[in-house]
């Protein structure tokens, strides 16, 4: 049976992404409730901006730079619109988590700040994310780093980043048919 101390709270499914199965608890018996599926997360609900941090550290762990970026609009889980900020409490809590979990080159962790205003962990992704081009436009690319630390050369240390903003959208074309099937359906008469 879980037990949190402040309502509401947030329970999510441990193997899901992007949002899907998210719920907001408002109290003990709805809690209770749901504790006929074992395999959820009960967290505490922090209602601020979520703060994704992308993380490059070298292969022992050691942290080069971090960049957090706010997510102002997403879809489906991605983040369609948001824009990259200098906040040194997340940059740090960022590094702590990598280095504390001594992950090497590109990680992405997680964060909403608590009632304190103090950032709280949501997760920890050691990957790469996929708005990792958002960062690479700050001027922090990661991925040509972590290539080169695979290859032994030497990651800058202090890498700094500007802030910037990034709007995805969907463009559709018009394309014969045959461009994206090998035969097209038939056309009823």
């Amino acid at each position: 049976m879980w037990v949190a101390s402040r309502y509401p709270v947030i329970v999510k499914p441990r193997h899901a992404g992007g949002g899907r199965g998210v719920a907001l608890v408002a109290s003990p018996a709805e809690l209770a409730a749901c504790a006929a599926e074992p395999d959820l997360l009960v967290q505490d609900y922090l209602p601020g901006d979520e703060y994704s941090i992308d993380v490059l550290a070298d292969h022992l762990g050691r942290v080069h730079a971090c960049v957090p970026r706010v997510r102002v609009r997403g879809d489906s889980g991605a983040s369609v619109a948001g824009y990259t900020l200098r906040d040194r409490d997340l940059e740090r809590f960022g590094r702590l988590v990598v280095e504390v979990l001594g992950l090497p080159f590109i990680s992405n962790v997680t964060v909403r700040r608590d009632v304190d205003g103090r950032p709280s962990l949501l997760e920890v992704n050691p990957r790469v994310p996929a708005t990792l081009a958002l960062t690479a436009g700050a001027g922090v690319d990661m991925a040509s780093m972590a290539v080169d630390a695979l290859r032994g050369r030497p990651i800058p240390a202090g890498i700094e980043h500007r802030e910037v903003a990034v709007v995805c959208y969907l463009a559709s074309m018009v394309v014969a048919v045959d461009a994206i099937v090998s035969s097209p359906a038939p056309v009823a008469t």
